[in-house]
């Protein structure tokens, strides 16, 4: 069995890099989960060289110890392999190899500086990367319009109604920005990296223009509130 594991992991070992990448993609698929699997560790092979030696010097300068290093670069493959979305054609660095390792080192930053911060109980982080784009409004629990609703529950079925309005408004784009922040959003914390690419690349927008759509829900939720309020009035 090593054996078959090794010459599957060795077939890929001189693959250009971008063959590397897209057979890492397609690991959610059952028929090539193997084959990226392999894909990965050759992948691995040929960078975690260089990602470790530029660990061991930042690592360094912050105090970790060989064994958290170790810990770090493993958690920054970790992350490539569950989020392998690297676009070569959105890379200034024309070198394909160079490119790749200026990525991971940015992935690096981003691990050593949660794992500093998770060592010392700073700036805890409340998401744990199961996180996803929300698509569509909760079911309205179904009440009974005789009933003695107490204020929140009125004010929250006014708000949910504005919303709906609102959204139906707007475009579909609009909806999936407002919906994903509205569920995901702590106040004084950014959403999750990961989940800000995933809103960037599935909409093909920039963050500019999610900051925007974003405004455009909020302004016309407010609109549509004064409206439902006064009627309900």
């Amino acid at each position: 069995m090593y054996r078959k594991q090794m010459q599957s992991w060795l077939q890929f070992k001189d693959k250009p890099t971008i063959e590397l990448i897209k057979q890492i993609q397609k690991r959610t698929d059952p028929k090539e989960i193997s084959f990226s699997e392999s894909a990965f560790h050759a992948f691995v092979f040929r960078f975690e060289g260089d990602v470790t030696k530029k660990a061991e010097v930042i690592c360094g300068s912050w105090g970790f110890n060989i064994e958290e290093t170790i810990e770090i670069v493993q958690n920054v493959f970790k992350k490539f392999w569950r989020y392998p979305k690297f676009n070569v054609e959105k890379k200034k660095e024309q070198n394909l190899d160079k490119a790749v390792i200026l990525y991971l080192y940015g992935i690096a930053r981003n691990e050593l500086t949660d794992y500093f911060n998770k060592k010392n109980g700073l700036k805890l982080s409340p998401y744990d990367g199961s996180e996803e784009l929300v698509y569509d409004l909760p079911e309205m629990p179904i009440l009974d319009d005789q009933a003695d609703y107490n204020v929140d529950v009125q004010l929250s079925k006014i708000r949910l109604k504005a919303i709906k309005a609102a959204l139906e408004t707007l475009s579909e784009k609009h909806k999936i920005i407002y919906l994903t922040y509205s569920s995901y959003e702590y106040s004084g914390k950014k959403l999750p990296r990961e989940l800000l690419c995933k809103l960037r690349e599935e909409l093909g927008v920039n963050q500019a223009t999610i900051r925007s759509y974003k405004k455009d829900v909020s302004d016309k939720i407010k609109e549509y509130l004064t409206i439902y309020e006064s009627y309900e009035a």
